[in-house]
């Protein structure tokens, strides 16, 4: 404490907040403005764009059942589809890679929202196999030629692997 002034390293402005929290607050202003219907019309438009909005919705409701047999075999499907791109393809890129992870983990953020079973535990365990698996090859790809390759890829990899 300097001269009656406390240093944090949190230290924000006086009146600032971080954008997301001021985003969710002109947002709350904004649905509180609305009528019943509107906000449900808005809600069933967002639903039919955003299936992780739709399964958030659900699961808020009280009407999100754990995944069918069904869903987890799709799953498993891609999963396996997922881990096993540099195997059968061996003309894959990196950008291949990339969006496989990233369709790979959307599903699995869906699932997540679900609740939990042994079987959806399963799932997940598969995907971080077959992620590690991946990530070898992520490894080999990136790691020597990182200068070259733009940054976007990189630290969408990285979020990817963390």
């Amino acid at each position: 404490m300097l001269a009656g002034i406390t240093w944090t390293s949190m230290a924000l402005l006086r009146g600032a907040e971080p954008v997301g929290q001021e985003r969710g607050r002109l947002a709350a202003e904004a649905a509180a403005s609305l009528t019943r219907t509107e906000l449900v019309r808005l809600v069933v438009a967002q639903a039919a764009e955003d299936r992780l909005f739709v399964a958030r919705v659900l699961r808020r409701a009280g009407k999100l059942d754990p995944p069918s047999p069904t869903e987890l075999m799709r799953i498993r499907g891609l999963v396996r589809a997922t881990g096993r791109i540099p195997v059968d393809d061996h003309r894959w890129q990196l950008h291949d890679l990339v969006e496989a992870g990233r369709g790979m983990l959307a599903e699995l953020e869906i699932l997540a929202v679900r609740p939990a079973t042994a079987e959806l535990l399963g799932v997940v365990e598969d995907a971080i196999e077959a992620w590690d698996g991946l990530a070898e090859h992520l490894q080999d790809e990136v790691l020597p030629v990182s200068r070259t390759r733009d940054s976007w890829t990189i630290s969408a990899l990285r979020r990817l692997r963390y």
